[in-house]
């Protein structure tokens, strides 16, 4: 049977189960191309906001950036900064100022773009290891949050 590139915008688990590898070597094989693949996604879902507004990907991406600031209780804000050889593409760029995303634009373009923790976050994490590390006692304890 002859391998059929999956479709554009397919996430890594449909590319893995497409091929038939095994999951210990299909996740050494994969691995380098799981940055590759999220910034697909993302640049997909900021194309898909630029679609819902009627704009292009360059505003989505410098109002996406700009309204973070919205977010931000620290000191340090975020300033985009533009880079354009032309006139035209400066007030291309500048246009991004006469919209705002909505929160669900927001929250689907942070949620695409989150960056998993990870090793040794993950695995400080796990119950197994609270379990090991508090002694047995961590799933009989009261966590005040």
């Amino acid at each position: 049977m002859a391998l059929q590139p999956p479709p554009f915008g397919r996430s890594i688990y449909l590319l893995c189960t497409s091929i038939h590898f095994q999951t210990h070597l299909s996740y050494f094989i994969l691995y380098p191309l799981f940055p590759l693949i999220t910034n697909i996604l993302i640049a997909q879902e900021v194309s898909n906001v630029a679609k819902e507004i009627g704009c292009n990907t360059t505003q989505v991406a410098l109002n996406w950036i700009r309204q973070q600031n919205m977010l931000l209780t620290q000191k340090n804000k975020i300033i985009p900064i533009i880079g354009s050889r032309k006139e035209s593409e400066i007030k291309d760029n500048l246009a991004c100022l006469e919209f705002v995303l909505s929160n669900d634009q927001m929250q689907r373009l942070n949620e695409i773009s989150k960056i998993e923790l990870g090793f040794p976050h993950d695995f400080l994490n796990s119950e197994m290891i609270k379990e090991i590390i508090y002694g047995g006692t961590y799933s009989s304890m009261v966590l005040k949050k």
